[in-house]
């Protein structure tokens, strides 16, 4: 749970916490690569989830009421983009809903699936907290 229930603190956590999680995925993006200029999220996002975080990035078909799921196949994190995001009322960019979806999915594998091993325990589909983050900051959460 979040340090404070009042809707605002929540939301300024929840940002913090975006803003802390994109500057490590690229800190370490450039790093890894010799970059000395920081590229823009939408040009790596695909690399940061499969490189860095060391998922598995997929487009298939899921059901209409989600934009992505993040669940463990065979001891390894798999995101899942849906293909029918364009089905979906009221969805005007389709790559704009799959690049945040993307950064979405990104925050559960960094919060729920981090762990020595991925076996266990971890969230599929909606976006349930997972008991690893309960009562703890984002900062204290194990690498």
């Amino acid at each position: 749970m979040f340090a404070s229930h009042s809707p605002r603190a929540t939301r300024d956590e929840c940002f913090r916490i975006g803003i802390q999680h994109r500057r490590w995925l690229l800190d370490e993006f450039m790093k890894r690569n010799g970059l000395d200029t920081r590229p823009l999220m939408k040009d790596v996002i695909d690399d940061l989830i499969e490189d860095v975080q060391g998922a598995r990035l997929l487009e298939d078909v899921l059901p209409l009421d989600r934009f992505a799921q993040a669940e463990i196949v065979d001891n390894r994190v798999v995101v899942t983009i849906n293909k029918r995001v364009m089905d979906m009322p009221g969805v005007k960019n389709v790559t704009g809903v799959a690049l945040v979806s993307k950064c979405h999915e990104s925050i559960h594998i960094a919060r729920d699936f981090r762990r020595a091993g991925v076996d266990g325990g971890a969230h599929r589909g909606g976006c349930r907290r997972s008991s690893l983050s309960r009562g703890r900051s984002y900062a204290e959460l194990p690498v």
